[in-house]
């Protein structure tokens, strides 16, 4: 059946996403590695830009998620940086370009990247859920989605940890501050069915956990 104009850009946005994934993954398993992990910015960027005009929820209530969203995901992150708590010791490098306090500004725009996108996957899929248990099968799945990233985000030198293994608390406050952000996301968000956010979040999923199996 083929689209319907209103579907065709969409399409096209995930088209885009998919498209940067997959040349991405096989680029950081070739000899060319260094070249695609200095190109982890503009594939954030890029995701976060296409996934933003497909809102349903109103320009307000989508601003007010963003910003929300990424100041609780940056002023936690500097503590973090600088204390050593809630997360565990670790640090920035210099990868991901512009840094505040020591935490790159992209890392707070992936905290709302990621928050939007379940959101949207949860209320495509699980619309008629309570709004307790979206919360906490939400905030689940983003920690679920930290337990992939972190693997390529040490061996692409993203962030280094104190110790070699990735410390059970930063997980556990991984779980309390996205449950805190769902809370109030559901909020504002209750009807958002972004479908290129979600399917954004799925490339992610699919992308961090080859490169798991593959590393």
């Amino acid at each position: 059946m083929p689209l319907k104009s209103t579907d065709r850009i969409p399409a096209i946005a995930m088209c885009v996403v998919l498209i940067l994934h997959i040349v991405g993954f096989f680029g950081l398993q070739s000899t060319q590695v260094s070249q695609f992990e200095a190109l982890t910015p503009l594939n954030l960027l890029i995701a976060f830009i296409l996934m933003i005009p497909f809102s349903q929820s109103g320009k307000m209530k989508l601003v007010s998620f963003f910003l929300f969203s990424f100041t609780i995901g940056m002023l936690i992150e500097i503590i973090g940086v600088q204390t050593g708590s809630p997360f565990g010791t670790y640090s920035y490098t210099n990868i991901l370009s512009i840094a505040v306090f020591g935490v790159p500004i992209l890392i707070g725009i992936n905290w709302f990247m990621l928050a939007f996108g379940i959101i949207s996957l949860m209320n495509l899929i699980y619309s008629q859920g309570s709004y307790l248990l979206k919360v906490g099968l939400s905030a689940l799945i983003m920690m679920s989605m930290d337990v992939l990233i972190e693997p390529f985000a040490i061996k692409h030198n993203l962030w280094v940890w104190a110790s070699d293994i990735v410390p059970l608390q930063n997980y556990l406050a991984w779980f309390v501050i996205s449950f805190g952000i769902f809370l109030i996301g559901y909020k504002l968000l209750a009807k958002e069915k972004n479908k290129v956010a979600a399917f954004t979040i799925l490339v992610f999923a699919i992308f961090f956990g080859l490169n798991l199996l593959v590393n």
